[in-house]
């Protein structure tokens, strides 16, 4: 085995993770129960590796949540892993509720939220977790603990009617006054601007 202070190993407890996965998608769960076991084993030999980073920043909470590794998540959030530590991909308030959103998974983004996941930290230009979220139910649960969409996210996901029924309620424009605005402040053309005058019509109704 590789001394787990030497930079050779520097990838173990991520190589333990992608193992265990591999054996769980080839239907060999009783494969991946020692893997686990290897993880807590690094974690007593070197407690720092929990929030060790590979060379692309990426840390072990993000990759097991990206591998859908749940019992490693617990392992490592009981093991006092933040996961709003800064992670890969530009992702300054941490990576693992992005990407167990992204999953669908239900019971990870109820442990990471419990463990004061941000539901409003963005990863690179992918949104946040609730932009991210693969269900409605994983986005009202993640909106639910203080997470949301501006209106620039709300646009990409198709839900004009969401923005202008926000913008009508905060203020008094009329539609023309509200393309105004967006073309200024969000699109930067009258093409990007003019989708918005018949939602905006529809959301004075």
């Amino acid at each position: 085995d590789d001394d787990l202070n030497t930079p050779r190993a520097i990838d173990a407890v991520f190589d333990a993770i992608r193992r265990g996965n591999g054996a769980l998608d080839e239907g060999r769960p009783d494969d991946a129960a020692p893997l686990v076991a290897a993880v807590r084993s690094m974690l007593d030999t070197a407690p720092s590796r929990i929030s060790e980073q590979r060379p692309d920043d990426r840390r072990p909470l993000y990759a097991a949540a990206d591998f859908g590794r749940l019992d490693i998540v617990r392992l490592l959030l009981q093991r006092g892993a933040d996961p709003t530590w800064p992670d890969a991909d530009s992702s300054d308030r941490g990576a693992a509720l992005h990407a167990a959103a992204r999953r669908g998974d239900r019971e990870m983004v109820e442990l990471l939220l419990k463990h004061n996941a941000d539901p409003n930290g963005f990863v690179n230009a992918s949104g946040n977790a609730v932009y991210a979220g693969k269900t409605p139910e994983i986005r009202r649960l993640l909106e639910a603990h203080g997470g949301f969409l501006d209106p620039y996210d709300l646009v990409w996901k198709g839900e004009d009617d969401e923005v202008m029924r926000g913008v009508l309620e905060s203020t008094l424009l009329d539609p023309d006054e509200v393309e105004a605005l967006v073309t200024a402040e969000a699109g930067g053309s009258a093409l990007f601007a003019s989708r918005f005058r018949e939602p905006a019509a529809r959301a004075l109704l």
